[in-house]
């Protein structure tokens, strides 16, 4: 027996868990293995329930068991599943280790249970009462459960165009963009224009801390016209 997707979860590409059940020698005739699963997983975690067996038919050789995985709002972390089988009369089962798969939790959900457990907090939230909320904190590589954390962003040094703010490369389900807006009022993308006005928005990352977390520049450029005030804002959303 084998994993293929040893790696998978609710988030991203990889949604499933597939296990290989294989027979060896001559293929012949129909066999029925019972296997079981155990682990921190459960059936719920799964859009199919559990098969009871592995059934061979004539001349087959190999069984795949897909598990498709729930994408759900619990925070729960990385769980586990495995895959095993008994030795009986009519087969032997191989003294080596169970294929063991992880079934990851989507990063914010992952975060959330490790930071915050046992919270049921939504994203928009703001778990420790300082004003930023739960998926910003996320996305920024700050603490939802200090207060005393904060969030970094603010003008760069020097600068009156340039947002500077944090980031972790880790907060992949978050879509994050800088907008900017001449009034506080009609906040525009990089790129987009209002009349003749357009501004374009670069970003860099300036410094990366020792616990991966970036610190981005991200310079505003306006054409077409000179604008007498120019705001910039982080928006962050899960995707």
């Amino acid at each position: 027996m084998n994993v293929q997707s040893p790696a998978a979860g609710e988030f991203g590409d990889s949604n499933q868990v597939l296990f290989t059940i294989f027979r060896s020698g001559p293929p012949a005739g129909n066999l029925n293995v019972p296997i079981e699963f155990s682990g921190s997983a459960t059936a719920a975690d799964f859009s199919v329930p559990f098969p009871a067996s592995a059934a061979f038919t004539d001349g087959q050789s190999a069984v795949q068991c897909s598990l498709p995985i729930v994408a759900d709002d619990l925070y729960e972390g990385n769980e586990s599943i495995a895959i095993s089988a008994q030795s009986t009369m009519s087969w032997l089962v191989p003294q080596t280790p169970y294929p063991v798969a992880t079934v990851a939790d989507r990063p914010f959900q992952g975060w959330m249970a490790n930071k915050l457990p046992g919270s049921t907090d939504g994203p928009e939230a703001d778990s420790d009462g300082d004003s930023w909320a739960n998926v910003l904190e996320f996305f920024t590589g700050s603490l939802p459960g200090d207060p005393t954390s904060g969030v970094q962003s603010g003008l760069a040094a020097g600068q009156n165009s340039t947002l500077r703010y944090q980031r972790d490369p880790a907060a992949t389900d978050v879509d994050a963009k800088v907008l900017w807006s001449t009034n506080l009022i009609d906040w525009k993308e990089s790129g987009e224009s209002q009349g003749a006005l357009t501004v374009n928005i670069t970003e860099s990352v300036v410094e990366t801390s020792p616990a991966g977390i970036q610190t981005v520049d991200a310079a505003a450029q306006a054409s077409g016209g000179n604008p007498a005030k120019l705001f910039l804002r982080l928006k962050v959303q899960l995707h």
